[in-house]
């Protein structure tokens, strides 16, 4: 039992002898997810009830924010064009090139104005798996892509200047 769910089997007995049995459990979660914080969970037997069964605490933690890291190449000329490459974590694994609105990279000129300029999607891959796997992932606290997008061919405002750029993704 997970939480306030009713009974269910366990998923399979792993070993099973005269002192032991292990087995393992598998609860569905509800629509809205586990709830933050301690749940509780009780193995018994059937013909015996909850008074010589187990209980035991799990600790839901909440899905982490997305992130990014650092694009490759990091470095580069402002008068070529690049296709930079970012890992993305904690979306939901069945995220779609469609998904992402847009991806803006912010520039300073000499005058200190911001220039926002849109870049290109490339292609976004999922490092999740398609779901058939045991090891898949199918929630976004393990979900991983690679979002690749491609910068302008000129920057004229940061032409020769150098400075930092910084890439948001809607």
């Amino acid at each position: 039992v997970f939480g306030s769910q009713a009974a269910a089997p366990a998923t399979a007995i792993v070993i099973s002898t005269r002192d032991v049995t292990a087995f393992t459990l598998e609860g569905v979660p509800p629509a809205s997810g586990w709830p933050v914080g301690q749940l509780t969970v009780s193995a018994f037997l059937a013909s015996t009830g909850r008074a010589r069964g187990v209980q035991f605490n799990v600790t839901v933690v909440p899905t982490p924010e997305p992130i990014a890291t650092l694009p490759t190449p990091q470095f580069g000329r402002s008068d070529t064009q690049y296709t930079l490459a970012f890992q993305i974590w904690y979306v939901e694994p069945m995220l779609n090139i469609s998904d992402i609105s847009s991806v803006e990279m912010a520039t300073a000129g000499l005058d200190g104005a911001i220039t926002l300029t849109q870049l290109e999607v490339v292609d976004l891959s999922s490092l999740n798996g398609d779901g058939t796997a045991e090891d898949d992932c199918l929630f976004a606290d393990c979900s991983k892509f690679i979002l690749s997008v491609r910068t302008p061919a000129s920057n004229p405002s940061g032409d020769s200047l150098g400075g930092v750029a910084n890439i948001s993704v809607v």
